[in-house]
């Protein structure tokens, strides 16, 4: 049997939860959440440490995950996949702020690809392994999928990563992130409803 295609996922979905309107919302929330909230993460992690903010970060990402696939309706789906953005929000930007706590300026490079080729790799096997658990289990395991990954990451983490850390003075531009804020949210929202009558 083949893999569903995404919009066949998205009817499976759409056809348990009874949301057809609201569908983009299920990507748009977390694209919101994620993106207004990376720049913060980078502050917050100069401020109190890449590990504490790491270990924020993955459980926002993983409560939002089992939430998502526990959802009985897209309403649900949707304040829980904002949830989880906020928790994504500070994956990538941490990693690649840890790769350069971690290594020298000529070894950065290397980690560097090989981090954008494990996310290269995953944005490829994502979708094609969540076609096979929609078809052979139920469309929410592509959320729980999410969760004994990411519980094995926060144990790594939090055994073996020694991060020397000293608190920098840094304050935190709340206008700025505001305005970044709204900047965002009123751009994806055109994009959204741009071409809706």
């Amino acid at each position: 049997m083949h893999a569903r295609t995404a919009p066949a996922r998205f009817a499976r979905i759409v056809g348990d939860l009874h949301g057809l309107n609201h569908l983009s919302w299920v990507v748009t929330a977390y694209l919101l959440t994620s993106t207004v909230t990376v720049p913060l993460y980078g502050k917050l992690s100069d401020l109190y440490g890449r590990k504490l903010l790491f270990m924020i970060a993955i459980p926002l990402f993983l409560a939002g995950s089992a939430l998502c696939g526990a959802a009985q309706s897209m309403d649900q789906l949707i304040a829980f996949r904002a949830l989880q953005g906020v928790g994504a929000g500070g994956l990538i930007p941490l990693t690649f702020a840890v790769i350069g706590d971690l290594f020298s300026p000529r070894e950065r490079g290397r980690y560097q690809g090989l981090t954008g080729a494990v996310w290269g790799a995953a944005a490829v096997a994502g979708p094609l392994l969540g076609g096979v658990l929609t078809d052979s289990v139920s469309w929410r395991w592509i959320f729980y999928v999410n969760l004994p990954l990411g519980g094995l990451a926060l144990v790594v983490i939090a055994t073996t990563m020694h991060i020397p850390f000293e608190r920098r003075n840094h304050t935190i531009d709340y206008l700025g992130s505001a305005l970044l804020t709204f900047g965002v949210v009123a751009l994806l929202l055109g994009a959204v409803w741009g071409g809706q009558n």
